[in-house]
């Protein structure tokens, strides 16, 4: 009976060193997820920044656009720059949208939204880009990034 009992008690200690090691190595996924994440945000902002950057036109265009927040600003710009800024606020939602789905399963924290550039969404601009093109979005993103961008500073 006493071997039989040690064999059974290592075969429990056993079964529970392994679920041990599972936890631990899932955590360990959940973690190196949530790290390439964060860099492929990164690296999406960085082209995003290098492209307007390189760019002298779309340089010109954002810098316009963050100064002179006001209602007549869209009038005084041709249709080619209208579209120009609008594919570049469109570009910087989803990636806002592509972060909230994420922070929505789990996989980013609410700290993803700290780093969003949130007074380039403020703009007059890109409110109004906003309400143009915000039923291409998901009703509870646009409910989010509405209270996201109306309330913090």
């Amino acid at each position: 009976m006493a071997k039989k009992e040690i064999i059974e008690i290592l075969g429990i200690v056993t079964i529970i060193g392994s679920l041990i090691f599972v936890g631990i190595e899932i955590r360990q996924n959940s973690l190196s997820i949530r790290g390439e994440t964060y860099q492929s945000i990164a690296e999406q902002v960085t082209r995003l920044y290098m492209d307007i950057a390189a760019d002298e036109r779309l340089s010109e265009l954002v810098s316009q656009m963050l100064h002179n927040d006001n209602d007549t600003f869209r009038n005084s710009l041709n249709a080619a720059d209208i579209l120009s800024l609008e594919f570049i606020v469109l570009t910087g939602l989803r990636r806002i949208e592509n972060i909230y789905l994420q922070q929505s399963d789990g996989i980013l924290s609410d700290q993803a939204f700290e780093r969003i550039g949130l007074r380039f969404y403020q703009t007059q601009f890109s409110k109004e880009t906003w309400e143009i093109y915000k039923s291409g979005f998901d009703n509870s993103f646009i409910e989010f990034f509405e209270e996201l961008r109306d309330t913090k500073f």
